[in-house]
């Protein structure tokens, strides 16, 4: 078993303890499922109660978008359906299952990309998107669209496993990740100066009207380092499972991949990746699709850096809500988003936190997702659209939802496509993930390393926080930090556990490891 490469999740910082004891139960809003009360982890946040209330509310959309499979379809019994058309979305699909897996057996996370894995065709090949009614892909593919979405679903694998331990899942989807991406690898590698990188089509990236053009066959950023990422973890599970060989095959794939992203997209002069033409000519235009080198660790620590700075500037990136899909100083940057020519969407948003956590970068990481997170609850409670705003057939009264993307200088949901309606309400689809997984992972800060049954806790908040029911592995924890008052003073946990586990706790200060044991426990930390 490959152990030890799980450590990458975070960069940490420990303390020493004394004994008191446990907190009580937060309230589950009225009008939940019964399951709720047990199957799903429970956010305490004394001073950031909003949260908790888009936590909730973002649970109860998406138990609503639960579908079944049919004799026509020949779909998975139960799946995730993203809300957007009478179709399922690869990319989609794979965002939802990275939130979901936190709502235990009642969510058909891991299920949902099942759909997509019994659909592979056996050249490897798996569409981007398919009918609902029929189970049909939605186009065969061609040298003009291949019709793929990122390759994300290695990823999602794998961090399912971090939470879950449950490795049952690792020998049977191996050699299908293994195909998709040899079927990506051959079929969609650019012309001439781009060869040996990766094109894809503006709807096969996922970035529809993205004013990236001219690129068309050429080394398109995103989808060069997202290879890159599904190599990383196709190399992780095939080490975890035992395959030696093909660890190695894509540890080179992966190194290589590396080496051709840093020498041909990289902008040295201005410290940010570009597409590259055919030609081999940088197209210079800035957009979050540049950011993906970083979930992929492509990027070396200083031109991290410079990606941060960019991400840190308000002429660029660093506008009301982080991130805008497109820099704020191209000329078709839309300060209402006008969908990706300057929205803020949930997978870049998680996608570029999770990228950053990658680095010592993880105060910028914190902070980008607390202002995601504030940002979506300032229009879950405060913004009312006109009804001229809203696309005929989607008016329905109740406005104070989730919605597919969003502004990023005024608070309120992104303008789509066309730049006369707003986007998509109710959207969970993707856009759970701020909701859900950010709050967990990086605003409360619990990432979980099942597989060596170890939690890691980055504490930043000051106030009352944590988790109850935290389930990872066999574990189910209620993890509190009753006051925080580093550096000044000391931090008191609660713990009560099912089961002994390592707890690695971390600020900004200081770090320490210690055993959990099974019951409840309080510790005084000091530095």
């Amino acid at each position: 078993m490959y152990k030890g490469i799980l450590i990458f999740i975070i960069s940490l910082f420990l303390f020493g303890c004394e004994k008191q004891e446990q907190t009580g139960l937060l309230k589950i809003p009225p009008g939940s499922p019964a399951f709720f009360q047990t199957d799903i982890p429970r956010p305490i946040l004394t001073e950031h109660e909003n949260l908790s209330d888009l936590y909730w509310r973002t649970w109860k959309i998406l138990y609503q978008k639960i579908r079944r499979g049919t004799p026509q379809n020949n779909f998975v019994p139960e799946y995730l359906d993203e809300g957007f058309n009478e179709m399922i979305y690869q990319w989609d699909s794979c965002f939802m299952a990275m939130f979901a897996t936190y709502g235990g057996k009642e969510f058909p996370a891991m299920q949902t990309l099942d759909n997509f894995y019994g659909k592979q065709r056996s050249d490897g090949w798996i569409c981007r998107v398919y009918f609902e009614n029929n189970g049909e892909p939605a186009q065969l593919p061609s040298e003009e669209e291949p019709m793929i979405n990122p390759p994300l679903f290695a990823w999602v694998e794998w961090k399912y496993y971090l939470l879950t331990a449950d490795a049952s899942r690792l020998d049977r989807i191996l050699p299908v990740l293994d195909r998709y991406f040899n079927w990506i690898e051959s079929a969609c590698k650019g012309d001439n100066k781009a060869d040996g990188l990766y094109y894809t089509t503006h709807l096969g990236s996922g970035m529809d009207n993205s004013p990236r053009e001219g690129i068309e066959r050429g080394g398109w950023v995103d989808l060069s380092a997202q290879m890159a990422l599904s190599a990383k973890f196709i190399m992780f599970i095939a080490r975890e499972v035992g395959n030696e060989t093909l660890a190695s095959v894509y540890r080179a794939k992966y190194q290589h991949l590396s080496r051709m992203i840093n020498n041909y997209l990289w902008d040295e002069q201005q410290g940010f990746y570009f597409d590259l033409m055919p030609s081999g000519r940088k197209i210079q235009v800035k957009t979050a699709a540049a950011f993906w080198t970083l979930a992929a660790e492509v990027a070396t620590f200083p031109q991290a850096r410079r990606l941060a700075e960019h991400l840190q500037q308000p002429d660029e990136f660093y506008r009301q809500h982080l991130f805008p899909s497109l820099s704020a100083d191209h000329p078709q940057y839309d300060p209402q988003g006008h969908y990706w020519k300057g929205g803020v969407w949930a997978p870049l948003n998680y996608t570029i936190v999770k990228g950053l956590d990658m680095y010592p970068l993880r105060e910028l990481a914190w902070m980008a997702a607390m202002n995601h997170l504030q940002n979506m609850t300032e229009v879950y409670t405060k913004f009312k659209p006109d009804t001229s705003q809203i696309a005929p057939g989607e008016r329905d009264g109740d406005y104070q939802t989730i919605w597919e993307s969003y502004a990023p200088d005024v608070s309120e949901p992104a303008s789509r496509w066309d730049a006369r309606y707003l986007v998509r309400q109710d959207f969970v689809g993707w856009s759970g993930l701020g909701p859900i997984a950010l709050l967990l992972e990086n605003v409360i800060g619990l990432q979980p390393v099942a597989p060596e049954n170890k939690l890691y806790w980055d504490l930043r908040l000051r106030e009352k926080h944590g988790v109850e029911n935290y389930r990872f592995g066999d574990n189910v924890v209620d993890i509190i930090c009753e006051s925080n008052g580093l550096p000044a003073g000391p931090a008191v946990i609660k713990i009560n556990s099912n089961s002994p586990f390592e707890l690695t706790v971390s600020t900004q200060i200081g770090k320490r490891t210690f055993q959990i044991e099974e019951g409840s426990q309080t510790y005084l930390i000091e530095l």
